[in-house]
């Protein structure tokens, strides 16, 4: 072994050692049949996901109702999204005599402060409706009121003679001013401009302190649902989903709001997928940039160990050729052993096959010793006719 040749081997040795884990990292995780498991099955999963929300045909009702059974990164998006169903089903639930309603949300595992929002935004759907439709509002407006905690149950009624009137033709502003002239006490934390801020229209639902992202959307379908009942119009009634639904008793127009949902968390899958497949590209870079700073590490160790005499290194190469030559020596006698019980096995069995085999007899007038048997007289009569024949 050249000393060039030995150092190049100490100086890689804790490289090829690393190798196995490199390899292990790098490719993905799998059982002896080929199945993924582990980190690679919930990537799969995932993009087989993404790609029925790309086709769209994700049947994200089923997905939420089956959310336990992904993965568990993926599960809790799901649950994250489950509660914006409640506009969905609050839509449903607003519709006389619906075949579902904000009690779906508990079958797909939502938490119950959803579902509590839920029947409270259907309560606010039929108090719209009932306002624009019958003049039995008041009830349910108190039911709603008192349900959802806006004021003490005790001015429930009040508030409800201010909001009833405001919601055929009045402004935020002018309900809270009237509000407060009344001394009725909002709920601690609740901005009354914030909750009502629909009665003015989209654009005081985004300039409104108080209202996020999703309020605002929120707020904006209550704005469409409210222009539409205020104009009488039945094509303003057909372009919003609540109204739509309600009036034509058609479930398929709350359709919108489950889409929705759907939209939101297929994005936020798609972004999620990608932010991995970045990620994993970047981790690549490092490890193809670190190896490189190693190689180039190891060529310079390399050829400064080439430059200085090495006092142990003789002593290592002579070490290293001693045990290859005892080792070749085992293999040797090991090979030599195997050879001669191989041997000693086939005799053994060639002797078995000899001794088990019978010899043949020879015939009976030919066996040593035995007297020459004679032929029988009418054998020998036409042997002697046939001889006459021949002869003639």
């Amino acid at each position: 072994m050249k000393k060039r040749d030995s150092n190049r081997l100490i100086v890689y040795l804790p490289l090829m050692l690393m190798l196995p884990a490199a390899a292990a990292a790098a490719n993905p995780a799998a059982t002896p049949d080929g199945i993924l498991a582990g980190p690679a099955k919930d990537e799969a999963v995932m993009a087989d996901v993404n790609d029925r929300c790309k086709k769209g045909t994700l049947d994200f009702l089923d997905l939420v109702s089956h959310a336990k059974e992904y993965p568990a990164i993926m599960s809790t998006d799901i649950a994250s999204h489950a509660g914006a169903l409640e506009l969905y089903f609050s839509c449903l639930g607003a519709m006389p005599n619906p075949e579902q309603d904000c009690e779906a949300l508990r079958r797909l595992n939502a938490v119950e402060s959803s579902i509590r929002s839920c029947k409270q935004t259907q309560f606010l759907n039929a108090v719209i409706w009932k306002v624009f439709r019958s003049n039995d509002a008041a009830p349910a407006c108190q039911k709603l009121i008192s349900s959802e905690s806006f004021v003490p149950e005790k001015d429930a009624a009040r508030f409800c003679a201010l909001f009833l009137p405001a919601l055929k033709g009045g402004a935020s502003a002018d309900l809270c001013a009237k509000v407060k002239a009344a001394g009725i006490d909002l709920k601690p934390g609740t901005s009354c401009l914030a909750e009502m801020a629909f009665l003015s229209g989209v654009a005081a639902c985004d300039s409104t302190p108080g209202i996020n992202a999703a309020d605002k959307r929120h707020c904006h379908d209550y704005v469409a649902f409210l222009d539409a009942l205020r104009s009488g119009s039945p094509q303003a009634c057909a372009a919003s989903a609540l109204c739509n639904a309600i009036a034509n008793r058609k479930p398929q127009a709350c359709a919108p709001f489950l889409s929705s949902v759907r939209q939101a968390f297929c994005a936020g899958l798609a972004a999620r997928i990608s932010k991995t497949a970045s990620d994993k590209e970047a981790a690549r870079k490092a490890a193809a940039a670190a190896a490189a700073r190693v190689a180039r590490q190891v060529e310079e160790d390399i050829r400064k160990a080439a430059q200085v005499p090495d006092p142990g290194l003789k002593a290592i190469q002579a070490k290293a050729a001693q045990d290859i030559e005892v080792s070749k020596e085992a293999a040797r006698k090991k090979s030599a052993a195997e050879v001669a019980k191989y041997k000693q096995i086939a005799e053994i069995r060639r002797q078995r096959r000899e001794a088990q085999m019978k010899k043949p007899e020879p015939p009976p007038q030919l066996k040593k010793d035995a007297p020459l048997q004679r032929v029988p007289p009418d054998v020998q009569k036409r042997l002697e006719a046939a001889g006459k024949a021949a002869g003639q």
